[in-house]
């Protein structure tokens, strides 16, 4: 079938109209998109910024709609359910990491952006096991980032096995990074918020955070040296993370879902100065922690502090993306 969407055709070239062809198969599922997100990711994919584009990009690797036909050995879903789909979109559910439930690792699957067409489209065919249906609580444009960045964040807090009460911190609180802020506000952890951005610290203090450091403050950051357990970096920006590393106490960690986009380096020494410190990062979540965060965000009312657009204003809200100006988080509406 044609399936009608909007995309950038070629590198350094500005979104239009475009149509695709996909058939809906006997394990897939034809969604009738009402919301998708626009992430800072989406601008690094139409910008080959990590150099695996492919073009034409139909961008966008979160979306909310409606299931409007279903191929014949799909049993989970039901033709009207309201559903949600994430940045991966299938996996060979046979390989070690599949069977183990970690089908996030899977060399097979196939993802947004690199494999498959996106969000920003009338429609989507997605294979029904990664397609997920969201509680009518959550079925509003501010919940639609749990699918992608709220997932990322959840399965990192929830390897980290924090304990209540520890010192926590979130470097960078964008879209990707007040997500994660209100998971481990949620599970009663002081949170400190890394950000230079004093415009942000009044919505930030609505969503439970009490605390806050200037990264670029070399005073402030040597004040706080080895008071925190963990620390998650969610920033594209290149910082100097033999700082953060001191900011750890001796069985710290520093964990990356935030990709910087220089290569990182410090001291091996701050590792082992008295310490047992770690530096590790993590990917997106598995398909049981996608239903796990449904379940979490609809009872403490995790969703991202969201500014709805248009799709005729499009090409607006990516340069406002681009440039940095936008609100924590953009959702296009494509259909009521």
């Amino acid at each position: 079938m044609e399936i009608k969407a909007w995309a950038i055709k070629q590198y350094k070239q500005g979104l239009t109209k475009y149509t695709y062809e996909k058939n809906v198969g006997e394990n897939d599922v034809l969604i009738q998109i009402k919301y998708c997100s626009l992430l800072k990711a989406d601008i690094f994919f139409i910008d080959n910024f990590w150099g695996d584009t492919k073009y034409p990009l139909v961008p966008s690797s979160e979306m909310f709609g409606v299931v409007v036909k279903k191929g014949k050995k799909v049993n989970n879903i039901k033709i009207g359910d309201y559903v949600g789909v994430g940045y991966q979109t299938d996996a060979c559910l046979k390989c070690t990491s599949c069977r183990e439930g970690k089908e996030q690792f899977c060399n097979k699957q196939r993802v947004i952006a690199i494999h498959e067409n996106g969000g920003l489209a009338k429609h989507i065919i997605v294979n029904s096991n990664f397609v997920y249906l969201i509680p009518s609580n959550l079925q509003k444009p501010e919940y639609v980032s749990l699918l992608g960045y709220g997932l990322t964040s959840y399965s990192a807090i929830k390897h980290a096995n924090l304990k209540k009460g520890m010192a926590v911190g979130v470097v960078g609180l964008g879209n990707l990074g007040h997500i994660a802020a209100q998971i481990l506000v949620s599970k009663n952890h002081t949170v400190t918020a890394f950000t230079h951005t004093e415009e942000k610290t009044t919505q930030l203090k609505k969503i439970g955070i009490r605390r806050f450091i200037n990264p670029l403050n070399e005073k402030d950051l040597d004040k706080n040296k080895g008071t925190f357990d963990y620390i998650l970096v969610t920033t594209y920006h290149d910082y100097d993370w033999s700082k953060f590393i001191e900011l750890l106490k001796p069985e710290g960690n520093l964990h990356f879902i935030g990709l910087p986009n220089k290569n990182i380096s410090f001291p091996a020494i701050l590792l082992a100065d008295y310490a047992r410190r770690t530096v590790s990062g993590s990917y997106i979540g598995s398909r049981k922690e996608m239903k796990e965060l449904l379940l979490f965000a609809e009872k403490k009312n995790i969703r991202a502090l969201t500014q709805v657009f248009s799709i005729s204003e499009v090409s607006k809200a990516i340069s406002i993306l681009r440039n940095n100006k936008g609100p924590f988080n953009i959702v296009i509406k494509i259909s009521v």
